[in-house]
C-alpha cells in the first residue's frame, strides 16, 4: 500500500508525484472489475477517490495501520459498483455496492471483521456526518469522495490536482453521476426511496432540471 507520508511530503514541496494504486492480486482484480463495469467517468472517480483519500491521510492526526489503508482502497475503488448494470434489484445503490464489495472480499479470503468495515464505509458514504463518526476507514473514504467532488480540498495543490485529472479525466463527473442514478430510479422506482441520494436527485431533476449537487459542484473547486 502507498505510504501517505510520501503524499504529504509531495504536497509540501508542490511536487506533482501522485500516490499509487496498490498492486496486489486482489487489488488488481478490484480495479479490473471497476474498469469493466462502471462508466469511464465513474471508474475514474472511483480511482481518484482512493487517491484523494491517501492525500487526506497525510493530514491524519495519528498513525493509520496498513490494514486500514488496504480497506480504504477497497472501499474507495468499489464504492460506486452499485451504479453498474452488473447489479440489479431494488436496494439503493450504496447498499448494492456495499454488498458487492463484501462478496468480492469474501472470495478474496478477507475476514468478516475487516469486510464489515468496507461494507459500512460504502453503505454510509452518501449519508451526511455519520461516516465521520465511524472510524478511519469510513471517514477517510468519505472524505476522498467529497474531495473528488471539489469539497475540502485545501491540502491539494493545483499541480497535484492537474496531474490527478490528467491521469483520470473528470469527464463531467457530476452530470454523469446524477444521470446514472436518475436512470436507475426511472427503471426501478424503489431505488429512489424518499431521503435517499438517488431519490432526492431524481425529484430535484424532475422539478428543476438541475440538481443541487450539480449546482454545488459547479461552484466547488473542480467545477464539474
Amino acid at each position: 500500500m502507498t505510504d501517505p507520508s510520501s503524499s504529504s511530503s509531495s504536497l509540501r514541496s508542490r511536487s506533482i508525484e501522485l500516490p499509487h494504486l496498490p498492486d496486489s492480486p486482489a487489488a488488481r482484480r478490484a480495479i479490473e472489475t471497476v474498469l469493466e463495469n462502471e462508466s469511464e467517468a465513474l471508474a475514474n472517480h472511483s480511482m481518484r477517490s482512493y487517491l484523494f483519500s491517501m492525500i487526506a491521510l497525510g493530514q491524519h492526526p495519528g498513525p493509520v495501520s496498513e490494514e486500514d489503508r488496504e480497506l480504504i482502497f477497497f472501499a474507495g475503488v468499489l464504492h460506486d459498483m452499485g451504479t453498474t448494470d452488473l447489479l440489479k434489484g431494488e436496494p439503493r445503490f450504496e447498499l448494492q455496492g456495499a454488498d458487492f464489495a463484501a462478496d468480492f472480499l469474501r472470495k478474496e479470503g478477507m475476514t468478516e471483521g475487516r469486510i464489515d468495515k468496507v461494507w459500512e464505509a460504502i453503505a454510509l458514504h452518501t449519508t451526511p456526518e455519520i461516516p465521520f463518526r465511524r472510524g478511519t476507514v469510513s471517514s477517510t473514504m468519505a472524505l476522498g469522495v467529497f474531495m473528488d467532488f471539489g469539497f475540502g480540498t485545501e491540502a491539494v495543490s493545483d499541480e497535484l490536482a492537474s496531474a490527478m485529472f490528467e491521469r483520470y479525466p473528470r469527464l463531467d463527473l457530476a452530470k454523469s453521476f446524477v444521470g446514472r442514478l436518475v436512470e436507475q430510479v426511472e427503471e426501478i422506482p424503489a431505488k429512489g426511496a424518499r431521503f435517499t441520494m438517488a431519490g432526492e436527485l431524481h425529484r430535484e431533476q424532475l422539478a428543476n432540471g438541475m440538481t443541487e449537487l450539480e449546482q454545488g459542484v459547479r461552484q466547488a473547486r473542480w467545477r464539474g
